[in-house]
């Protein structure tokens, strides 16, 4: 583990090594999913910017809350799941994207069992006595489960955008993703690293023997496949709709990263290079276009048809 310091309230607090995404403590994360659940509730009886069939899976604390003041029925990972993506070391995505699954499966079951309460206590539904003293055949459910989001999108920045990719080529629940500043793959964020964060140039040449050395040596200590931890990848291999953010003036992840992503990705695909910005600071520098951009974009699908083949569609 590392220590970083938390850009909201200034202590220190430890994350995995290798994690450049993470930027508030545990404590603050929960003051911001605590305040979003309180920003949802109070907007549960107003007109949203989305139907509430809608589950939007944020990675970021700070968008999560923008989102939801927005009018959209975000979700962020709760305190507890969020301790299921940390461990010893960051896997860039290669573990984190069944920790999405399992975050989508909690979402599915949470938002259901919310259904099926608010049914019972409007007196809509009964539960009948027979029934309580028999455990319910779930492989004889519907496809469609009442109160289950039709819709799951992902927003993620930085090493969340890479998981959040990642998540969306793995799991077909997810139909579409917003992703700021993600690595293309490790091989080109080992160029930056090696080339001081200036100079990708200086990784692929003269110090290519390092970049090299340093995924190799990655690979023997964590036995994962670097290969393919892969956002790139990740697009290629399955055709769900991607906005891809990259930040002009980012020094971390410059926009060739996003560049080659958005070259490899083979679903319908949108790319906001952000002027003046450093990295994941779009919406810092823009905050109302980066609002109206990633609303736009999950609107089109919110109203879209509801795939078949997803949890939330209706029976044939």
């Amino acid at each position: 583990m590392s220590t970083r310091r938390c850009v909201l309230c200034a202590r220190e607090f430890e994350v995995p090594i290798g994690d450049t995404s993470t930027t508030t403590c545990p404590a603050c994360y929960r003051a911001a999913w605590e305040a979003g659940q309180a920003a949802l509730s109070q907007e549960s009886g107003k007109s949203l910017s989305f139907p509430v069939t809608v589950a939007l899976i944020a990675m970021n604390a700070l968008v999560f809350a923008i989102m939801v003041l927005s009018g959209v029925s975000a979700f962020l990972p709760t305190p507890q799941q969020a301790i299921a993506f940390e461990g010893p070391i960051a896997t860039y995505g290669w573990l984190e994207r069944n920790d999405t699954r399992a975050v989508i499966d909690a979402l599915i079951s949470s938002e259901v069992d919310r259904y099926i309460e608010e049914q019972i206590r409007s007196g809509k539904a009964q539960v009948k006595v027979e029934d309580e003293a028999h455990p319910v055949d779930r492989s004889r459910l519907p496809a469609r489960r009442p109160g289950a989001p039709l819709h799951i999108f992902a927003l993620g920045e930085s090493m969340g955008a890479g998981i959040a990719l990642q998540s969306g080529a793995a799991d077909p629940r997810i139909e579409a993703v917003v992703a700021e500043a993600s690595f293309a793959n490790l091989r080109e964020a080992a160029y930056d690293y090696a080339g001081f964060r200036k100079y990708p140039w200086l990784g692929k040449t003269l110090l290519a023997p390092f970049s090299w050395t340093l995924l190799y040596r990655g690979e023997k200590l964590t036995g994962l496949p670097l290969a393919e931890i892969s956002p790139v990848k990740a697009v290629a291999s399955r055709p769900f709709p991607v906005l891809l953010v990259c930040d002009e003036n980012d020094e971390a992840l410059p926009c060739r990263h996003t560049q080659m992503i958005y070259a490899a990705a083979r679903g319908p695909k949108q790319l906001w290079v952000v002027p003046g910005a450093y990295h994941t600071a779009a919406l810092g520098f823009h905050p109302e276009e980066f609002r109206q951009r990633v609303l736009s974009f999950f609107a089109i699908y919110a109203h879209a048809a509801v795939p078949r083949h997803l949890p939330g569609a209706p029976e044939s």
